[in-house]
């Protein structure tokens, strides 16, 4: 096995994303068109010589110092490889080192990079094979309850494409301030997976005003619920609640995992398993030589 640190203009795209199609568990967060936009073409990666083997690598530097960290949105990533390859993680950490890197602050789909600390970071998913009925069955007291609060209040759920109205609405009502400190990247984001017929969103409307947005991205039968708002409107009719019971019910039967990012906050968390979601683990690594 010969490892390569390529530069993002090096690196061969079409054998890229076939080493992906040809894993056994496809990212959204590796697809080349993701990181460009979410990196504004930024990234690098070691690659095996055959690209039987890719992991992503956003290196960045402070103080002029050179780290690895995470794309905002990217929330997990990891050595990809083909089905029936089986790379040593121990070649990969050599040449992190290398690239005289002193800091990393990666979240892992495994613990294979043996240096620094690892903390178990929890995802949440929901296989939407059985039917709406079967499914439904699953919902917690809370969440019918929830539901039904938004659908007696006459709020509407809709598919959603115009850019603006979205972006806007979950740029105005992020709590957490992050889509306007990436707001270039998440407006194109959503632009251009809508032009790739891979993104959409759904609307929450209450008198004709929207109350929530929620966008997804589709991926190797994967749905990935990126992003959501709610105004003070939304947050009283709980129209999430009801937003996230139309996506499942519209794509129920259907060989897909919803995957909701998320999440380790509390209240996330336990509105993303009173839908009966499972928890999928994955790994925090953070290793810093410099205290920084």
């Amino acid at each position: 096995m010969a490892l390569k640190w390529l530069e993002r203009q090096d690196i061969d795209m079409l054998k890229w994303e076939q080493c992906i199609d040809d894993s056994l568990f496809p990212s959204l967060f590796v697809r080349s068109w993701y990181l460009d936009i979410m990196t504004d073409g930024m990234w690098q990666a070691i690659v095996d010589e055959n690209y039987k083997a890719v992991f992503p690598v956003f290196k960045k530097k402070k103080f002029g110092i050179p780290y690895i960290t995470m794309p905002f949105l990217c929330q997990r990533t990891g050595i990809v490889t083909i089905s029936d390859y089986h790379p040593d993680p121990a070649a990969y950490i050599k040449l992190f080192l290398a690239q005289n890197l002193l800091k990393m602050d990666l979240k892992m789909v495994s613990p294979v990079i043996p240096v620094g600390k690892t903390n178990i970071r929890v995802n949440h998913i929901l296989p939407l094979t059985k039917s709406y009925q079967d499914i439904s069955k699953d919902y917690n007291r809370n969440t019918v309850r929830n539901i039904k609060t938004s659908q007696k209040s006459g709020t509407d759920i809709t598919m959603e494409y115009d850019v603006d109205l979205m972006f806007n609405f979950i740029k105005d009502y992020d709590i957490t301030g992050l889509t306007q400190k990436f707001s270039r990247q998440v407006k194109q984001l959503i632009s251009q997976s809508i032009q790739k017929g891979s993104g959409f969103g759904l609307r929450a409307t209450l008198n004709d005003q929207t109350v929530s947005i929620g966008f997804f991205i589709l991926d190797s039968e994967r749905l990935y619920f990126l992003l959501c708002a709610s105004n003070e409107n939304g947050k009283r009719v709980r129209s999430m609640y009801q937003m996230i019971d139309h996506i499942i019910q519209y794509n129920a039967s259907k060989k897909l995992i919803l995957d909701f990012t998320g999440s380790s906050a509390e209240n996330i968390a336990r509105r993303n398993e009173g839908f009966g979601a499972e928890k999928e683990i994955y790994y925090h690594l953070k290793w810093n030589i410099l205290g920084f």
